[in-house]
């Protein structure tokens, strides 16, 4: 949204009565809108009269900043959600990570007690970012950087978890659990194997799960969010489908088949699960959270080859050619090897060839016959 957009004759007079809300200053939370909406650098902006950059300066008593040279006014709330709002700017400061964060965990009733004001005026203001962040745009935009950059109670500047209570925290941070959460993250696996992490859209993901932007803002901050629970959600279909084979399965040559089919991903659910987790591996190099569940993922997968080699072992049908660890550690660098050629469609490795290396491969380190898998 430009400057331009921003200029209006008439000045914003603040409300001398506004709900109290322990926070920084009205100027510091002006202040911040005018850096991040109007002047990269806090003193200078286009001043359209002016037609040139112009230095500015706070107007006293409004939400405005004047041109030195020709008094021209520029209001940072205008053409945003804010504008024409009488309510302090602490207050929707302080609004915006609590009804993002906690969604329908938290009724309106205690968000008005939160932000001091009546619960009419707290549905409003829920309805309203809510809608911004559905609709997109500009607002959700300015909506999504308040929560992430703007000032905080205190004065300070900080991330948006600093504001939440020890509850509201361990909810936003729990591990898929409801029907709705389970939806919108099986839905975001599908979203990300197909278009990709760096394409893939919030509003991608709710077209998906046949939900709207804003329900999956109820449960998640951001896409990045999303993206670690859709990782935990994998590993954790991974980890029942383990505990079920391990249990149910007591013939040993059966379960080393079943990894062999799990290594060479034929079917689409297999093809997208690595496809999640090719994403996941290369996004997870710039985010220490993501790459520490990928590093736990692989590890469990691997941990369960090894469950698999030495209890074969022990039952005497297994006669690996090194201690089950380390042919764990063989066995996986091969599945991931060709696993992650065949979901890149690679027309050097067909599924054929793959199957039929992997399983002489497997055959020879456990021991068995050749044709025996």
């Amino acid at each position: 949204m430009s400057t331009a957009n921003r200029i209006e004759p008439q000045h914003d007079q603040v409300p001398a009565e506004s709900p109290t809300v322990p926070a920084p200053a009205e100027a510091v939370y002006l202040a911040w809108l005018w850096r991040t909406l109007c002047s990269g650098d806090g003193t200078s902006a286009v001043c359209v009269k002016c037609g040139e950059v112009r230095r500015f300066h706070r107007v006293s008593g409004r939400r405005a900043y004047a041109c030195d040279r020709c008094g021209a006014h520029v209001h940072p709330t205008r053409g945003t959600l804010l504008e024409g709002s009488k309510l302090r700017l602490a207050v929707w400061f302080r609004a915006v990570p609590l009804v993002l964060s906690t969604g329908s965990e938290l009724s309106t009733v205690r968000l008005a007690d939160e932000l001091g004001v009546t619960q009419r005026t707290a549905a409003r203001i829920k309805r309203t970012l809510l809608t911004a962040v559905a609709e997109g745009g500009p607002d959700a935009g300015l909506v999504e950087r308040m929560w992430r950059d703007g000032p905080r109670p205190g004065g300070t500047t900080c991330s948006p978890d600093a504001v939440l209570t020890t509850t509201q925290r361990s909810w936003s941070q729990e591990s898929v659990s409801s029907p709705a959460m389970e939806r919108i993250t099986s839905a975001a696996c599908r979203a990300f194997a197909e278009r990709g992490v760096a394409a893939t859209r919030v509003a991608d993901i709710a077209r998906e799960a046949g939900v709207s932007s804003a329900i999956i803002h109820y449960y998640f901050r951001s896409k990045d969010q999303v993206l670690l629970a859709a990782l935990r959600w994998v590993s954790g279909r991974q980890a029942e489908h383990e505990r079920a084979i391990l249990a149910g399965e007591p013939d040993h040559m059966a379960r080393v088949r079943t990894l062999v089919e799990m290594a060479v991903p034929r079917r689409q659910v297999l093809r997208d699960e690595y496809r999640l987790w090719l994403e996941m591996y290369l996004v997870g190099r710039h985010q220490p959270a993501l790459l520490q569940e990928c590093a736990v993922l692989s590890d469990r997968w691997r941990t369960f080859v090894e469950r698999v080699i030495a209890e074969g072992t022990a039952a005497g049908v297994f006669h690996p050619v090194a201690p089950a660890a380390e042919i764990a550690h063989r066995l996986v660098n091969l599945f991931d090897g060709f696993g992650f050629r065949l979901v890149v469609d690679y027309s050097t490795t067909p599924y054929e060839l793959a199957g039929r290396l992997t399983r002489r491969f497997v055959a020879e380190q456990l021991g068995l016959p050749s044709g025996a898998l």
